[in-house]
């Protein structure tokens, strides 16, 4: 048991969490293995079965866990868009835990992308409908979550030029009234 944490179980659900996370953000969920998490965090492989049930668990808790609109859908609901646009041009790929790069680099596996799916509609999608609250609100949530994955992958992860090459407000302007059209039942 060398290089193993002392027992103490929450801090150990906790490390492996923590393990997984920035190893499904580095490699995703194939890409990663349940030994590599267990001695990423200093803990006995079968307690990832313990406490997660399985890798599929663990990966549920780890990444799709983590979906919510949080404050995104706090505020004054006209400012919704330029919300949204200013989180995706703000966002900070350079994180231990990045939820969108644990997404793209898991997408590959289908284990993994039914998690993913399944977190996106019960976390971040149906809040937002219910938010929006109108009779076409989860087609809209479910829009407005593709059209925030597809920019965030274009400005944080492809970082297109024609895109990357404004200046942070003015490509929040050009945003904003996008998800801001979506959210009213206009666009």
């Amino acid at each position: 048991m060398a290089g193993r944490r002392p027992r103490n179980i929450e801090a150990t659900r906790t490390a492996i969490l923590e393990a997984a996370r920035r190893l499904f953000t580095e490699h995703g969920y194939g890409g990663v293995g349940v030994r590599e998490i267990a001695e990423s965090a200093q803990a006995d492989k079968a307690l990832i079965t313990r406490y997660f049930g399985s890798k599929a668990g663990l990966f549920a808790e780890a990444v799709p866990a983590t979906f919510a609109p949080g404050a995104l859908i706090e505020g004054d609901r006209a400012d919704f868009g330029r919300r949204i646009a200013t989180h995706i041009v703000e966002y900070s790929a350079a994180l231990d835990f990045d939820p969108m790069a644990a997404t793209i680099r898991s997408l590959p596996d289908r284990d993994a992308s039914e998690q993913l799916r399944a977190g996106f509609e019960e976390k971040y999608i149906a809040p937002l409908a219910e938010w929006i609250g109108a009779d076409d609100a989860p087609r809209r949530a479910a829009l407005l979550v593709a059209q925030m994955m597809g920019m965030t992958i274009a400005v944080n992860v492809l970082s297109l030029t024609p895109l990357t090459d404004l200046g942070k407000d003015e490509l929040i302007d050009l945003l904003a009234p996008i998800f801001q059209s979506v959210v009213e039942g206009t666009g």
